[in-house]
């Protein structure tokens, strides 16, 4: 799918839904890793 230029991929809609759904995976891959989430947060005092 990468091979296609972002022209090719905003003007088709099957293409952009399945960009936006891998970028959606990715995301929470690199999120995940981050480890942002799990980690508690001490309150400010």
């Amino acid at each position: 799918m990468w091979e296609l230029s972002w022209n090719d991929i905003w003007s088709d809609e099957k293409l952009r839904t399945e960009v936006a759904e891998q970028s959606g995976v990715w995301s929470q891959k690199v999120l995940d890793m981050s480890g942002l989430l799990s980690e508690s947060i001490a309150p400010v005092q």
